[in-house]
């Protein structure tokens, strides 16, 4: 996974500028930050993930926040 998004990785939460609805920057609770952090490491995809970590991976990318990587 990939993001066009700026973002920020600290103090235990990753903070995603513009990856709210309206645009807003938001911060994802620890258990979010890790989904986030193993999506974009390519240590996990949606489709690995289970129950409410698979629902808001795929919210990140129907909302455009994450992408796929790009094929070669």
């Amino acid at each position: 996974m990939r993001t066009t998004h700026r973002w920020l990785d600290e103090a235990g939460h990753v903070y995603v500028a513009e990856g709210g609805p309206q645009g807003q920057c938001v911060r994802f609770n620890s258990a979010a930050s890790a989904v986030w952090r193993a999506l974009l490491a390519g240590q996990a995809t949606p489709d690995q993930l289970e129950g409410g970590d698979r629902t808001f991976a795929l919210s990140l990318l129907a909302d455009g926040v994450l992408l796929p990587e790009r094929s070669s």
